[in-house]
C-alpha cells in the first residue's frame, strides 16, 4: 500500500481515476465522501466503464 494512501472522491470521473492509477502504478483506490472511505475502485471498474458490456 502507498503511503500516504492516495484516494479518490466519489464525484471523481472514472477516467481521471484510471489515469492516477496509471501514474502511479497502483490497482485499486479508495474513494472517499466526506472524509469517509465508502468503496473502492479498481482497474476492472475502469476497464468496464471503457469497454461496455465486458
Amino acid at each position: 500500500m502507498t503511503t500516504p494512501a492516495v484516494t479518490v472522491y466519489k464525484e471523481t470521473d472514472v477516467r481521471e481515476a484510471g489515469k492516477i492509477m496509471v501514474e502511479k502504478q497502483i490497482g485499486r483506490l479508495p474513494v472517499a465522501e466526506d472524509k469517509k472511505v465508502v468503496g473502492i475502485i479498481d482497474r476492472d471498474d475502469v476497464m468496464g466503464a471503457w469497454l461496455p458490456g465486458t
